[in-house]
């Protein structure tokens, strides 16, 4: 399966690339949860997302159980894309709201 858009966007989060050589903004997407139209393994939705920076956007997509599963799969996939990014060009990934070097995204949790 490929995906070439995101028809259905759940979330989006700009964040700024602090490079040696300058800076650049990433912006992430996360789609809606599908199911499947290949069921492969027990693996029922699918969730796109994408990564986007200086005009060049990869889509990828994870696969889950359910919508939920899928949803944090694409979650942990985008937070771990992106600190490789930033790590491999020896950057720095800020969001506005976040410390310098943090892209906070966090499961939180509630008692």
């Amino acid at each position: 399966m490929k995906i070439e858009s995101i028809d259905d966007v759940v979330a989006k989060r700009k964040y700024t690339l602090a490079e040696p050589s300058g800076s650049s903004e990433i912006e992430l997407t996360i789609g809606k949860p599908f199911r499947s139209p290949e069921v492969q393994d027990g693996m029922e939705y699918i969730c796109p997302f994408s990564i986007s920076r200086d005009k060049d956007t990869r889509f990828q997509f994870v696969a889950g159980i359910d919508a939920l599963q899928s949803l944090l799969l694409a979650l942990s996939a985008v937070k771990a894309e992106v600190n490789r990014m930033a790590k491999g060009n020896n950057a720095s990934l800020n969001w506005f709201a976040g410390e310098p070097g943090e892209i906070d995204i966090h499961l939180l949790e509630f008692n």
